[in-house]
């Protein structure tokens, strides 16, 4: 789990000031990015049992992020499919599919994408969340793709503000830091 934030495991919290000190003046510190959403929940224990940012909180922390992505790390047993779904303020940024369908064995990554369907521009309050691909077809549809849970929590990152603002539109590795 190098370079990743967060327990695999642990507790999941819904502050949004939980991982940053730097807070941007205007961010709803208030307002979960998850809020007001229906989140239905399914067992994953067999699909993943973390995501995590990469990197945040040492130097270079937004070296794989932009304005259209933020860098992530998990484990995804053998055999799953899920997506990982980013969002912000109630609203769904973007979704990646990850797939081990066809394989016996699990893959971990660290500093891979979850790209967002628009270019986001300053401060916000992001968190990705763990969706099971229950019909295999490897669409993300909130209907059907019910959101992870295992030992009883949202399988999902901590709560992160990023000023998308400082972070360019161009290639990960150019940002102008955050």
């Amino acid at each position: 789990m190098a370079g990743c934030i967060g327990t695999p495991a642990g507790p999941v919290t819904d502050d949004p000031t939980a991982n940053r000190t730097d807070e941007p003046p205007d961010v709803d510190r208030e307002r979960s990015p998850t809020e007001g959403l229906d989140l239905r929940t399914t067992n994953c224990s067999d699909a993943i049992k973390w995501v995590s940012f990469y990197n945040l909180g040492n130097v270079g922390e937004y070296d794989l992020w932009t304005k259209r992505r933020a860098a992530v790390g998990y484990t995804v047993h053998g055999n799953a499919s899920v997506f990982l779904v980013a969002y912000s303020d109630g609203e769904r940024l973007g979704a990646d599919h990850v797939s081990t369908v066809q394989y016996d064995h699990g893959i971990t990554a660290d500093g891979d994408a979850v790209r967002f369907d628009e270019p986001l521009d300053g401060p916000r309050s992001i968190r990705v969340v763990a969706h099971r691909d229950l019909d295999r077809d490897g669409r993300f549809d909130p209907e059907t793709d019910l959101a992870c849970e295992d030992d009883g929590g949202l399988v999902a990152t901590d709560v992160a503000l990023v000023d998308f603002g400082d972070l360019t539109t161009e290639t990960p590795g150019t940002s102008t830091g955050a």
